[in-house]
């Protein structure tokens, strides 16, 4: 039914009581010694962040070359539903979508668990029509003093800024830039920042929120990372998001502000955006 971050997806039935289940089947490379960080991630991450707004993990199975993660089967994914509009989503149903991602992400939260891929394609939708999050391959726990991450974590479109130059150090901030861009994206039924390249992801981004000329007071520690004086871009002005996002009612733009805060520090969390009044 599809692919992960490290393995393909198929849909079964066990046998023992007729439940619907997805199969992750990971296979071990030769000559690798255990399990690759990736899939440890995803068990451990499946285990420790257990919510009804995440996806169940039933089961390990370790037949021969292979590792298969036995999870609860999900209807579809946010991707799917949007490429199927044709028309705008409905109000209502864009808040429970959007609340039922951000349940699951203000729980990995409160475990120090950064998702760091959130895509409309790893936002699930179960047969219920209950939202979880999916796909934890490159998951992890916050960093302790001294340790870094890489900055190639997450798909490009959906990728922080502190990500696209190039940071080593960042927070559960990035999972709240992906969220907003998914929001946006649910409402607009297109990619806010659809990047070609990451220099283009970078453009795309300063034409609405504007070049670090705009935003540099609050965020004045961009320039000590590494690519920040790889590229100069010449101004841009920070765009109303009225015109963005048209027939948006005051309380979704509001949100969407505060998602997409270009400065790391001053992005509302997960807990915070569950609890907004929109």
């Amino acid at each position: 039914v599809g692919g992960g971050s490290f393995g393909e997806v198929y849909r079964a039935q066990d046998k023992r009581d007729g439940q619907q289940v997805a199969l992750k089947k990971v296979p071990v490379r030769r000559g690798e010694e255990g399990l690759s960080v990736g899939i440890w991630r995803e068990i451990k991450a499946m285990q420790h962040g257990e919510h009804h707004n995440v996806v169940r993990l039933l089961d390990v199975i370790v037949h021969g070359a292979t590792v298969v993660l036995v999870m609860e089967c999900m209807r579809c994914s946010l991707h799917d539903v949007i490429s199927r509009q044709q028309q705008p989503l409905p109000l209502l149903l864009q808040w429970r979508l959007s609340k039922g991602m951000l349940g699951g992400l203000a729980h990995l939260h409160s475990l120090d668990l950064l998702h760091r891929d959130l895509k409309p394609g790893n936002v699930l939708v179960s047969q219920h029509g209950v939202v979880k999050l999916g796909d934890f391959g490159l998951a992890r726990l916050m960093a302790k003093a001294g340790e870094g991450y890489s900055f190639q974590a997450a798909t490009r479109w959906y990728r922080a800024p502190e990500m696209l130059y190039a940071a080593n150090t960042y927070g559960k901030e990035v999972d709240i830039w992906s969220a907003g861009c998914i929001i946006a994206e649910l409402f607009n039924l297109s990619p806010l920042f659809p990047g070609e390249t990451d220099i283009d992801q970078m453009y795309k981004i300063f034409h609405v929120l504007g070049t670090p000329d705009v935003w540099m007071e609050d965020w004045p520690q961009v320039v000590q990372l590494p690519d920040y004086d790889k590229i100069a871009f010449s101004h841009m002005p920070k765009k109303n998001f009225n015109l963005l996002f048209c027939s948006a009612p005051p309380s979704l733009l509001d949100l969407l502000s505060k998602l997409l805060e270009i400065a790391p520090s001053k992005r509302i969390s997960a807990a915070d955006a569950l609890a907004h009044p929109w």
